[in-house]
C-alpha cells in the first residue's frame, strides 16, 4: 500500500488506472463501494465510509483500521467525520446517589458518546436540543419523553442512547419513535400499566405495547382515549387504575383510568363528579397508598391541607368513593 497526502493538508482528488482492465490496483478516499474494496492492511486510524447502496445513505457505515499486533491490523466499525457524537452533560439529567454513611451525592450522568454511524444510521437523539418532559424506567430500559417522541436507552444499559453498531438494527438498540395522532399530543407523563406504558398528552392518551422484548421493531403506539388532562401533576398507578387530573375553571376535577384486562378498552371515570366545586385547581402531586385504598392530592392553592380520597372496591363494583381533607 502507499500512502498519499498533499503536504499543505488540503482535500484532492485521486483515482487509478491499470493495464490490467483496472483489476490490478485499487484506491481508498473518503469512501468505497464495498468491503472488499477495502486494502487488507493500512495505517492506525486510517478511516474510511462503506457506501454500499449509493442511492441509499441508510446502509453506509465507516471503519477504521487499528493495529493490533506487529505489521498487523484489523478494522473495526467507527463514527462518521466531523460529528458533534457527546451529549452536554450539564443540560442533560442529573443523578441522586444514597451514599454508604446516609449522604446524598447529587452529579451528572456519564452518557455515552456515539461511537459508530452518522446522522443517517445512527441519529442524534430526539431530545437534544428539546425539553424532556418525564422520565420512567419500562422494560428494562431508560425512558425520555420529548414533544411527541418516546426515546429509550440501549436495553439494560441506561447511560447509551446510541446504536452498537450501523450496519444492523438489534433488538437492544435504542428506540426513538413519534406518537401520532390528528391532535397536537405533546406527551408530558408515562406510566407503566398491566405489562403496558401509558403515555398522556393534552388532549390524548396513547397506549404502547410490545411482544416479550421491547425493540425497535416491534413497538406499536396506539392511541386510545381523548380525555382532557392537566399535565401539572404527573399521572399516579394504583393497583390495575391510573388517577389523573383536569381542569374544571377554578376547581380540580380527578379522573380514574380504567383498562378492562379482557377487553383491554380503556375509559375514565370522574371521581370528582359528586363534588365538582371540592379540590381547588392547580394540584402538583397524586400519591396513592394501594394497601389502604387512598388518594392524596396537593395543591399550590393551599398549602397546608393534603385532600383525600378514600375507595373501596367490592369485585366489580366499587362501593366506597368519598372526599375529605386533611389540615395542617
Amino acid at each position: 500500500i502507499l500512502k498519499i497526502v498533499r503536504a499543505d493538508t488540503n482535500d484532492f482528488s485521486i483515482w487509478t488506472h491499470d493495464s490490467y482492465g483496472d483489476q490490478a490496483l485499487g484506491v481508498a478516499k473518503g469512501r468505497v463501494q464495498k468491503y472488499q474494496d477495502l486494502p487488507a492492511k493500512a495505517w492506525h486510524g486510517f478511516t474510511i465510509m462503506v457506501e454500499n447502496d449509493p442511492e441509499s445513505r441508510r446502509d453506509n457505515f465507516y471503519l477504521t483500521y487499528t493495529e493490533s499486533g506487529y505489521k498487523t491490523g484489523i478494522w473495526t466499525e467507527t463514527c462518521g467525520y466531523g460529528l458533534q457524537n457527546n451529549f452536554d452533560k450539564s443540560t442533560m439529567p442529573h443523578k441522586l446517589v444514597r451514599n454508604a454513611d446516609g449522604t446524598f451525592t447529587f452529579d451528572q450522568c456519564d452518557w455515552l458518546p456515539r461511537t459508530v454511524g452518522d446522522e443517517d444510521t445512527c441519529a442524534t437523539p430526539s431530545f437534544v436540543n428539546n425539553t424532556i418532559s418525564d422520565i420512567f424506567y419500562f422494560r428494562n430500559r431508560l425512558g425520555f419523553l420529548s414533544d411527541e417522541n418516546i426515546v429509550y436507552s440501549v436495553a439494560g444499559d441506561y447511560y447509551n442512547f446510541w446504536p452498537e453498531t450501523a450496519m444492523q438494527t438489534l433488538d437492544t438498540d435504542p428506540i426513538d419513535t413519534t406518537a401520532g395522532s390528528s391532535k397536537v399530543s405533546i406527551l408530558r407523563h408515562a406510566v407503566p400499566l398491566m405489562e403496558r406504558l401509558l403515555l398522556f398528552a393534552d388532549q390524548v392518551q396513547f397506549s404502547q405495547s410490545s411482544n416479550a422484548v421491547l425493540s425497535p421493531n416491534d413497538i406499536q403506539i396506539d392511541q386510545t382515549t381523548t380525555y382532557e388532562y392537566s399535565p401539572l401533576a404527573k399521572p399516579v398507578a394504583a393497583g390495575s387504575s391510573i388517577f389523573f387530573t383536569t381542569k374544571r375553571g377554578t376547581y380540580t376535577g380527578v379522573m380514574e383510568y380504567l383498562i378492562d384486562p379482557d377487553t383491554k378498552v380503556n375509559q375514565a371515570i370522574d371521581m370528582t363528579s359528586h363534588v365538582p366545586e371540592y379540590i381547588p385547581t392547580n394540584v402538583f402531586h397524586l400519591a396513592a397508598g394501594v394497601n389502604i385504598n387512598v388518594l392524596l392530592a396537593l395543591t399550590l392553592n393551599e398549602r397546608n391541607a393534603v385532600y383525600v380520597y378514600n375507595y373501596w372496591w367490592e369485585a366489580d363494583e366499587k362501593i366506597q368513593s368519598a372526599w375529605h381533607k386533611w389540615t395542617f
